[in-house]
C-alpha cells in the first residue's frame, strides 16, 4: 500500500534528489499500521526504494538494472523480431504499479536502443 499510493519513479534520479535536497518538506511522511505502530519515511526514501530497480548498486547489488536487462534479452532474440519486441514492450503487477515506472522504462530503454527502432512500453490499468 505505502509504495503504490507515495512511492514513484522520476524521470530522472539525480534531480529529483538535487530537487528534494534544495527544498526539503518540513516534515517526513507517517504512515499508520494496523496494530498501531508508525512508519516515518522522508521524500528520498520513497524514491530510492523504486530506484533499486534500475540502479542496484545504491544497495550494493552488482546487477544490472531492469531496463538493461529488458535491452539486453531483446537484443539477445533474432534479428528480425529485434524491431518488434522493443515496440511492444508490456508491463505489469508488482513494480509496474509505481507512478512514472513505465515512463522512466521506456526513457532509459530508449537510450540504449538504435535510434531507428521504435521503442513502447504499455502498463495495462
Amino acid at each position: 500500500m505505502i509504495k503504490q499510493s507515495r512511492c514513484y519513479v522520476p524521470l530522472d534520479y539525480e534531480e529529483e534528489i538535487r530537487r528534494i535536497e534544495a527544498n526539503p518538506p518540513p516534515e517526513k511522511h507517517v504512515f499508520a499500521l494496523p496494530d498501531g505502530g508508525r512508519l516515518e519515511f522522508s521524500d528520498i526514501e520513497l524514491i530510492r526504494c523504486p530506484e533499486i530497480m534500475f540502479s542496484p548498486a545504491i544497495v550494493g547489488i552488482e546487477q544490472s538494472g531492469i531496463h538493461q536487462l529488458a535491452f539486453e534479452s531483446t537484443m539477445k532474440s533474432d534479428v528480425d523480431i529485434r524491431g518488434d519486441l522493443l515496440g511492444n514492450i508490456v508491463v505489469g503487477g508488482g513494480p509496474s504499479m509505481f507512478r512514472g515506472f513505465p515512463q522512466r522504462l521506456l526513457k532509459e530503454i530508449r537510450a540504449l536502443a538504435s535510434p531507428r527502432h521504435r521503442v513502447q512500453v504499455v502498463a495495462p490499468p
